[in-house]
């Protein structure tokens, strides 16, 4: 174990097993479990590649379904102020336990899967960090009418944990034509 103070060449931990293999992602990783090393980039490049992987994996089968089971928060009519425009309001919802409820997937016709492109075009080139957000919430909005039939207080009120993998794997499907994916 190094005791050297110098920063390019950090003393190892000992919680690292330094068998060779001290950038292998542990299978079940947490932020507190990150190891101390020069290596961490390392150790951070195989984590997001093991989430894109484990990602992907979940679009493709969410691809094979027709329908979804989307939670909706329920709003409570209230309203309080944009933290970060007091010019605005934020939509306030219950605490109830919100609505989960089934949505289809719908044939999309070229002219709407065109209008999602350009939508998706048009938020890959935006560059005003406060515009790429409202590029980003308009293609999902879009996607979700067009895939689901979701209308815009629908898609307002969906958990986006929910909603954004479920619209990735309608445009997967879309896009790649799965041949093992159901037919509706």
């Amino acid at each position: 174990m190094s005791t050297s103070s110098d920063p390019n060449n950090p003393p190892s931990s000992s919680t690292i097993d330094n068998t060779g293999d001290d950038n292998k992602i542990p299978e079940n990783a947490l932020p507190a479990e990150l190891p101390n090393t020069t290596s961490g980039k390392k150790y951070f490049e195989q984590l997001f590649e093991k989430m894109s992987d484990d990602y992907l994996n979940r679009t493709i089968e969410l691809a094979k379904k027709n329908e979804y089971m989307i939670t909706l928060r329920i709003p409570s009519g209230e309203f309080m102020p944009d933290p970060t425009d007091p010019n605005k309001q934020i939509k306030l919802f219950k605490d109830e336990v919100p609505q989960a409820r089934p949505f289809t997937r719908k044939k999309v016709s070229v002219q709407d899967y065109k209008k999602i492109e350009i939508l998706r075009a048009q938020f890959n080139r935006e560059r005003d960090p406060e515009k790429v957000i409202d590029k980003l919430i308009t293609l999902y909005q879009y996607m979700a009418y067009y895939f689901l039939g979701m209308k815009l207080d629908e898609f307002d009120c969906a958990d986006w944990d929910e909603i954004k993998p479920v619209l990735d794997a309608c445009n997967f499907r879309t896009v790649y034509s799965l041949p093992n994916s159901v037919q509706g």
